[in-house]
Formats: C-alpha cells, structure tokens, sequence
C-alpha cells in the first residue's frame, strides 16, 4: 500500500478512537485512566451474626440448696429441710447434713410424722470427700443398725450426702476403715460405694 493511502487510514482510525472515549465518559463510565468508585451508602450492608446465648454457669452455694432425707409414717423416704447454704468445701457441706441428720425433725416436722433412723449414737461421721464419693465413719451402734437389715437408714443417709451437689456415692466404713456390709432394697447386700440409683426403691418423693 502507499503512502498516500496509509496516512487517510491512520487518521481515521484515530478519529475513531477519540470519538469512542468521548462516548465512554458521556455516558458516565469510568476512562482508562479513572479509578471506579462506589459511595459507601451504596455498598451492601454485612449480614449479621448471631451470637449464641452465654451458658449459665453455677453459682457456689446456689448450685445446691441440699435437702436432708426422713422417714415418712415408718416406712418411706421423703425430702426434708432444705439447708440453702452449704460451705464450698465438699467435706464440711457433707458433714453439715450429717450433723442435720442426726439432730432428727424439728417439732414442726414430727407432727407431720417425719421421723428420722439416724441417731447420735450411731457414730456416723464424714471422714473425707474424694472423687465425688463421702467416705462415712460408722460406730458400733450404726453397725448394729446396718445388721438389723434397715434399709430405711442407708437409704436416709446416701439420699441426704448425696444431694451435695458434688457427691455423688457414699461410702461407709467402721472404725477402723474396712467397708461395712448394708441392706438395700429387695432384700439386698452390699459393700463399697452406695448411689441415690441403689436406695430408689425405697419410694422417696
């Protein structure tokens, strides 16, 4: 091709050119040396996220008003006082129904008929707590109960020291710490750690 017919064509396409980025910034689009920009009012809003509830944590003492167990017209377990406010320490909460126990229904209580089987000369005291089991002394006169086949009296007993929130089997011992044999429900014998599971028949409401 000539030079006489190069040039025309190169102007041309110039021309072109030029009218194409005039029709590029009339109608609102950004140039080839423009940055694009979007208002932040037009920029779409971040989904929102839910956030889960805090888990309700337990609080000391209110974790567990314990209830002492009693003996309802001679034959029943039934849920006695409530001691709202039992120390931290697992040991002291568990001597602290242990001490209820054995001071028996106030005057209000027996003219409901409660009664209690545990007595202060039967010698049960707590010994330690240790991974979640109360280790309970027994004297002579508490043996001499569990001999007798009260089941009543077990019962009264692991119901009351396990409703410590963190105690959950008993463990009973003599005095000189070898496991005492103890009737359950149904005519039973055990040794070693008693559960709230092991005494549920004895109807406690």
């Amino acid at each position: 091709m000539s030079r006489r017919h190069t040039r025309p064509l190169c102007m041309r396409l110039a021309a072109l050119a030029g009218a194409v980025l005039i029709g590029t910034a009339s109608c609102g689009l950004p140039g080839p040396s423009e940055a694009s920009s979007v208002p932040a009012s037009d920029l779409p809003l971040p989904s929102p996220t839910s956030t889960p509830p805090p888990d309700p944590s337990p609080s000391g003492s209110a974790a567990g008003a314990a209830r002492v167990a009693l003996i309802k017209d001679g034959s029943c377990l039934t849920r006695g006082p409530a001691i709202p406010a039992l120390p931290d320490d697992p040991k002291s909460a568990a001597s602290m129904i242990v001490d209820t126990l054995v001071r028996g229904p106030d005057a209000v209580q027996r003219a409901q008929g409660l009664t209690s089987r545990v007595r202060n000369d039967q010698g049960l005291s707590v010994a330690a707590v240790q991974d979640h089991v109360a280790r309970l002394v027994v004297g002579p006169a508490g043996e001499d109960t569990a001999r007798a086949r009260d089941e009543l009296w077990v019962g009264q007993v692991v119901r009351s020291v396990t409703s410590v929130p963190s105690i959950t089997a008993v463990h009973f011992v003599d005095q000189d710490g070898i496991d005492v044999q103890l009737p359950l429900p149904g005519g039973r014998l055990t040794t070693g750690r008693v559960t709230p599971a092991m005494v549920a028949g004895l109807c406690t409401r």
